[in-house]
C-alpha cells in the first residue's frame, strides 16, 4: 500500500451471517459538499468478507479518508452522505441513530489511520 492509503480489515464471523457472505458492503456511496453541492466522492462500491483486507489507494485529496470516515457514520464538517448504502453484517449504518452508531463504533467497526 502506498503512503497515505487507507486500509479496512474485517475479521471474525458474526452469528447468523452465512459463511463467505460480505461482512461490509458499500453500494453507490456519494458524499457531497452540503446537500446540493458538488460530489467529493461518487459511485464508490465494494464488499469485504471476513478475513479479507481492502486497501483504498489514491492521490492526496482523492477521498480515501472521506470514505473511511463514512464507514463509521462520520463526515467532515460541511460534507454529507447524499446517496448509497453502507451495510455491516446486513445492518444499514447510514440509518442508525447516534446512539446506535456509538454502540457499533469500536465494538464492531473501527478506524485506524495510517500516519503519513
Amino acid at each position: 500500500m502506498s503512503a497515505g492509503g487507507t486500509r479496512a480489515t474485517v475479521t471474525g464471523h458474526h452469528p447468523g451471517q452465512p459463511a463467505g457472505q460480505a461482512r461490509l458492503e458499500v453500494r453507490g456511496l456519494e458524499i457531497r459538499s452540503g446537500r446540493r453541492g458538488p460530489a467529493v466522492v461518487s459511485g464508490v462500491s465494494f464488499a469485504v468478507r471476513a478475513g479479507e483486507v481492502l486497501g483504498l489507494v489514491g492521490e492526496s485529496g482523492s477521498g480515501k479518508t472521506t470514505v473511511a470516515l463514512a464507514l463509521l457514520g462520520h463526515t467532515r464538517r460541511g460534507l454529507c452522505v447524499s446517496a448509497g448504502e453502507i451495510r455491516l453484517d446486513g445492518m444499514d449504518l447510514l440509518r442508525l441513530r447516534p446512539a446506535g452508531l456509538r454502540q457499533v463504533r469500536g465494538a464492531r467497526v473501527s478506524y485506524v489511520p495510517q500516519d503519513p
